[in-house]
């Protein structure tokens, strides 16, 4: 088996801190916190996405672990180019959304910071250029 790369670890790091905020409350409403995934039902009604690309992008965040998994998995497997390119792509998703919810009037709690901590760890392992590698 083949020895961990600081770009595996730094993938696997980020994908796993980010997936966690993810999960994380990510605002409060009234006496509830709520999760990054309570947002696609409510961002509407919330004021949270007022444009269309920001309502498209909370509707789509669902698929955010699955996504997630698919960079990692790529960037450990030291696959190529693309696979960096994909993470980068993967990680400016999931670092554009909390940056939505942060920017909102609403009271924001740390699941959102979590997940942006995540997606700039994603962000560098994609970027990182290791000796004999690509």
């Amino acid at each position: 088996m083949p020895r961990p790369t600081l770009r595996s670890s730094l993938a696997s790091a980020g994908g796993v801190v980010a997936l966690l905020g993810s999960f994380l409350p990510w605002l409060r409403t009234g006496e509830r916190e709520r999760t990054s995934y309570e947002l696609s039902g409510l961002a509407r009604r919330l004021g949270v996405a007022t444009g269309p690309l920001e309502r498209v992008a909370i509707v789509g965040w669902p698929i955010v672990p699955f996504v997630l998994l698919c960079a990692v998995v790529l960037l450990v497997m030291r696959c190529s180019i693309g696979a960096r390119v994909f993470g980068l792509a993967v990680a400016a998703y999931v670092l554009a959304v909390p940056a939505i919810v942060l920017g909102s009037p609403l009271e924001t709690r740390f699941g959102a910071v979590v997940t942006v901590v995540g997606a700039c760890l994603l962000i560098g392992a994609c970027l990182l250029r290791e000796r004999g590698h690509a």
